[in-house]
């Protein structure tokens, strides 16, 4: 083990800190999509739901971008996305893999949209698709969720 791999669960234990403090009011649903035709959107649908923890048990963060994010994006991000994050990279015992949150491509119509609820998300939540993610850091990855424009 390393001195960077011996340190995750360290800072695995310092990310939940505020969700004991009951600040993380946000909940993450990961929804993996399966379409029955070949295209999404046509035919009917199967979801596979899966809530985003830090460490199995605790909220992760959940920000609205700000105008200087939106600026230094060059247009990529607007005000109606959000950060998620940050999380630990996974490690022996924990931390969260980059295949919760990025699973692999498939032969059929799949999709991945996330479900946030919560705090300033209205009251049955909105729905988000991943954007991008920064998840080459060695003590932090960090999700960029684009709109849908669509309120549960």
């Amino acid at each position: 083990m390393s001195f960077r791999t011996g340190l995750l669960a360290r800072v695995d234990r310092i990310r939940q800190i505020p969700q004991r403090l009951d600040l993380r009011q946000n909940r993450i649903f990961i929804v993996v999509r399966q379409w029955t035709d070949q295209r999404v959107g046509l035919g009917t649908y199967s979801d596979n739901v899966t809530e985003l923890f830090i460490d199995h048990t605790y909220r992760v963060r959940v920000q609205q971008i700000n105008a200087k994010d939106v600026v230094a994006s060059g247009g990529l991000l607007t005000q109606q996305d959000v950060k998620v994050g940050p999380f630990t990279p996974e490690y022996i015992t924990g931390g969260v893999a980059k295949l919760v949150f990025d699973p692999p491509p498939s032969d059929s119509a799949t999709e991945v949209l996330f479900h946030v609820t919560g705090h300033s998300m209205g009251p049955d939540g909105r729905w988000f698709k991943r954007l991008y993610d920064m998840s080459i850091r060695n003590f932090t990855n960090m999700i960029y969720l684009q709109s849908t424009g669509v309120q549960a």
